[in-house]
């Protein structure tokens, strides 16, 4: 099936330049969303995720429809792809089932990457000065989604079919969710011998 997603801005409602340009490649179904891009939770998106299933075809107009970064343009591609769903932008003129674009997907992951080395490399000269100066008091562990567990039990019933996308719906990164995995896998095991 050939999906075509559509996000316009809060401020910029207008989609008929997106839907005019999808059409002509024999959109079978639309997900629109009115959401801005820094906007995590986009339950839309999320839809159309859970919607997907292995020989679809995914349509954007731009990468910037879908993503606020390139780390969220990748976890969205790797999503799509344990799916076998094929991502079509374009404007990037991209296609996730050619060569080219293979590469490209490539280059993207060593940009994240290079990224993420960066920010990294910028927040531990940040802590360094904050301690320094006394003023470093750590940073505030995220807390588990109150559906953790729901989405989890998904995740073993198969119907979440990948840690990359139960991250995305848990809207963390894969090293917070082996966290959470493992500290409920350690409630659980604590409860069990309780009883």
């Amino acid at each position: 099936m050939k999906i075509g997603y559509i996000r316009t801005s809060i401020v910029e409602k207008d989609s008929r330049y997106q839907h005019e340009i999808l059409a002509k490649y024999g959109i079978e179904r639309f997900y629109e969303e009115h959401a801005s891009c820094k906007d995590k939770d986009r339950p839309v998106l999320r839809e159309m995720l859970n919607f997907v299933s292995a020989g679809d075809e995914v349509y954007i107009v731009s990468f910037s429809n879908v993503a606020k970064t390139i780390s969220d343009l990748l976890n969205l591609m790797t999503c799509l792809q344990a799916k076998n769903v094929r991502l079509v932008s374009l404007k990037e003129d991209l296609d996730t089932t050619t060569e080219k674009s293979k590469s490209m997907i490539a280059t993207i992951a060593a940009v994240a990457s290079f990224q993420q080395d960066l920010y990294l490399e910028k927040q531990k000269e940040g802590i360094a000065i904050a301690r320094a100066k006394g003023r470093y008091k750590g940073r505030t562990r995220l807390k588990r989604p109150e559906n953790f567990i729901a989405l989890y039990r998904l995740y073993e019933e198969k119907k979440i079919s990948t840690k990359m996308e139960l991250a995305l719906r848990c809207h963390v990164s894969i090293p917070v969710l082996y966290r959470f995995i493992k500290e409920f896998s350690a409630e659980s095991k604590n409860n069990s011998q309780e009883k």
